[in-house]
């Protein structure tokens, strides 16, 4: 394939397609987060491993995810795990029409018995986060989200360093400890040896490393 530029695909990465991903406890049911309309999908998988059959729609359910009420921005939702009945939804504020003191993130849970969300934490990504660029100290946070080349890349940089926070992963340890994984924006925005960047009038080809 030639190279080429595809602006829906930088603007949609984190608000298209499937982000999280999990089975129930006992395997039969499967959860995954629809980052466009921002609902968790299940699939009833009972009859498939009973009979084979594929699911339908019949098998199929959707659940709301609850918004936390976010400034200056859209919540963008990601991350999913299930633990002992109950449903976890990491997700942003993505602060896209404000500063980076609204970038906040945020774990709700949802019980699959009762059907009631609960909040669970939430914390500032305003944090001095390492730096991505070794030989500059100054860059040590997060960015608000962009769907603006000119934004992410302002000086047409091969080196991108703009990281922008998804929170892309929930775990608990065996103490019950939650683990959270925070994974960079812009890193999917772009690609390598493509139509990489906007110089103010054009896409332009070039190689790009991405640091987050």
């Amino acid at each position: 394939l030639s190279p080429n530029a595809d602006a829906p695909a930088f603007a949609g990465v984190g608000k298209y397609g499937i982000g999280g991903m999990d089975l129930s406890d006992d395997g039969n049911i499967l959860y995954f987060v629809n980052l466009f309309d921002k609902k968790v999908y299940s699939i009833d998988l009972t009859n498939y491993y009973a009979t084979g059959n594929l699911p339908t729609a019949s098998n199929v359910s959707s659940i709301t995810i609850s918004d936390p009420g976010c400034s200056n921005g859209s919540f963008r939702p990601f991350a999913l795990k299930i633990r002992e009945g109950k449903m976890y939804i990491g997700m942003v504020c993505d602060a896209s029409s404000g500063t980076t003191s609204k970038l906040v993130a945020y774990v709700k849970s949802f019980d699959l018995t009762s059907q009631t969300w609960s909040d669970v934490f939430d914390f500032p990504l305003t944090y001095p986060k390492g730096y991505p660029d070794q030989a500059d100290g100054t860059r040590t946070g997060w960015y608000v989200w962009s769907d603006d080349p000119a934004v992410v890349n302002p000086s047409n940089n091969q080196a991108v360093m703009h990281p922008v926070p998804i929170l892309s992963d929930i775990e608990f340890d065996m103490d019950g400890t939650m683990v959270l994984a925070l994974m960079d924006r812009t890193s999917h925005q772009y690609g390598i040896q493509n139509t990489d960047f906007w110089n103010g009038s054009s896409w332009q080809l070039s190689s790009v490393w991405l640091v987050a």
